[in-house]
């Protein structure tokens, strides 16, 4: 194996005075705020041996409930790369000795750092998923994960989070007060680690993962209360299923409508989906709705000459910090079964760019603002169509185009 990490070059462990100092009060304004309580019980981890902990991932809070959960274990958490770009965030990422990691493409110092924790007996904190996907139900992983796991070598916890999603959905404008809980199994441990093929141990990792919230919400019945709880939804649920129009949904309050057929959902207290009237056809909660709009697109990316493309601008982040997005021009972005396109004014020039989706399997975006390019720095960019609810259409794709050329190669083997 060509990635090797030295025990003397590893990255330590997060400062026992700072990381002891921080999490107790973390874990009281946790309490404070989502009711959020440490585990009553957790499976035996041992003091003195390495491991790892794969995270769920709804929301982006999801790390500090996990690092709460397992306190007092310090652990280097695998945090995605454009949180440093923050500086209050970032030095608190740093300080906690977090392992910065760009998403959704190669990253050899990553593997490395990890390994040189592992090394020197330290603990790992990273989440598969590798985004927060907005719909409150656990989807997919990369392939890798178990493979990463075998090499890493150290017993494997699973932390799964309920209700993470529901305080803080990634298309909502706010937070919302409710509670979380958070339960911890082991996987496997070291020795199973050694004896499971990377495939078996994949599928290990993925059911102890699973999770949803919906189906969590219709046992538990938290209410997360706020009278503007469908605001923002229309850029996550683009598609109408009764009439079938695209970017056509509008949100108000808590209502959801298609302006094309008037057909309307309304989201309860507990993030669940009703008619607003009889004959309106909906689905009863967020997930269940992507999967519509992820089935329907499977369709057409299965087409040999699928492509779909839109008039959008160009974002260009010139600074440091992750929001600082700015508009550089306008053209056209496209998608089809090998790149993503952009073809317009960029900073008054005119451009055509490509981008291989083959160099990632998805792309990081914000619900209705914009959908990042990885691998794209100096200056990063960012494309936006001037729907912005179609934006999600796109991020869609590039996951259904990224399955599609895996099924390919599988039958090609």
């Amino acid at each position: 194996m060509a990635i090797q990490q030295s025990r003397r070059h590893a990255l330590p462990a997060p400062s026992p005075i700072f990381y002891y100092a921080i999490l107790p009060l973390l874990r009281l304004y946790l309490f404070i705020k989502y009711n959020y309580r440490k585990p009553k019980s957790l499976p035996p981890i041992p003091k003195d041996a390495p491991f790892v902990v794969l995270g769920s991932h709804a929301s982006n809070l999801d790390f500090l409930f996990t690092f709460v959960a397992l306190y007092p274990h310090r652990m280097n958490a695998l945090v995605s790369s454009y949180f440093f770009d923050n500086k209050a965030l970032g030095l608190l990422l740093t300080s906690l000795r977090c392992i910065p990691r760009k998403q959704f493409s190669a990253d050899p110092a990553s593997i490395r750092a990890m390994l040189g924790v592992i090394k020197r007996n330290g603990s790992v904190l990273l989440y598969p998923e590798g985004e927060v996907n907005g719909t409150g139900r656990f989807y997919s992983m990369p392939p890798g994960i178990g493979r990463m796991c075998k090499l890493m070598g150290a017993s494997v916890y699973a932390a799964v989070n309920s209700g993470s999603y529901m305080t803080r959905p990634k298309w909502g404008c706010c937070e919302r007060k409710g509670r979380v809980e958070c339960k911890v199994t082991l996987v496997a441990d070291a020795a199973a680690v050694r004896e499971l093929s990377a495939r078996d141990l994949d599928a290990r990792i993925q059911k102890a993962l699973y999770y949803d919230d919906h189906a969590w919400q219709k046992q538990a019945r938290v209410p997360f209360k706020r009278g503007d709880r469908a605001t923002g939804l229309e850029n996550m649920l683009y598609k109408c299923p009764r009439c079938g129009a695209e970017g056509k949904m509008r949100a108000r309050g808590d209502t959801l409508s298609c302006a094309a057929c008037q057909n309307g959902a309304r989201m309860d207290v507990y993030g669940l989906l009703h008619p607003v009237k009889k004959g309106d056809i909906i689905f009863d909660n967020v997930a269940d709705w992507v999967q519509f709009e992820r089935d329907a697109l499977k369709a057409e990316t299965a087409l040999p000459d699928f492509r779909m493309q839109h008039k959008a601008s160009i974002l260009l982040r010139t600074g440091a910090d992750r929001e600082g997005y700015v508009p550089a021009g306008g053209g056209v972005m496209g998608i089809d079964r090998d790149f993503i396109t952009y073809e317009g004014v960029r900073q008054g020039k005119r451009v055509s760019l490509r981008f291989a989706l083959k160099d990632f399997y998805k792309t990081p975006f914000k619900s209705g603002a914009h959908m990042e390019i990885p691998g794209e720095d100096d200056p990063k960019i960012a494309l936006v169509p001037d729907n912005p609810q179609l934006l999600e259409k796109y991020v869609l794709a590039v996951e259904a185009l990224y399955a599609l050329r895996e099924q390919q190669e599988a039958t090609k083997a």
